[in-house]
């Protein structure tokens, strides 16, 4: 029998430094609006910007939190990033109902120790 499955969401963004990327990840962790973020890279971009094709490193956030935090999650991202036009991609998740249980218990919670 296939366990139940409840939805999550997936956020995903691009920075241009791993130390801006751990600086962003502990950001939303500490004012709990991700559960988890996962960071990936040095990962290559290409991309035409302003009418040239640029080539760049970068590094991939993939952060995990439930949809009632999404909208806070978003405007943390545009507020707080440190590109003009920030890449910030959702994306509806099924997970376990174990797991969704971590992630509410991660980011609904009041923010403190």
């Amino acid at each position: 029998m296939t366990a139940p499955f409840v939805i999550i969401e997936q956020v995903k963004t691009t920075l241009p430094t791993q130390a801006a990327a751990e600086e962003l990840a502990a950001a939303l962790l500490e004012k709990r609006l991700a559960a988890c973020v996962q960071i990936t890279g040095p990962i290559l971009s290409v991309y035409r910007w302003q009418g040239e094709v640029n080539r760049d490193q970068e590094f991939s956030l993939c952060c995990k939190t439930t949809t009632s935090r999404l909208p806070q999650l978003i405007d943390y991202l545009r507020a707080h990033h440190p590109y003009d036009l920030p890449e910030i991609i959702t994306c509806v998740l099924q997970s376990t109902p174990e797991y969704y249980a971590w992630v509410v218990d991660q980011v609904d919670h009041p923010i403190g120790p």
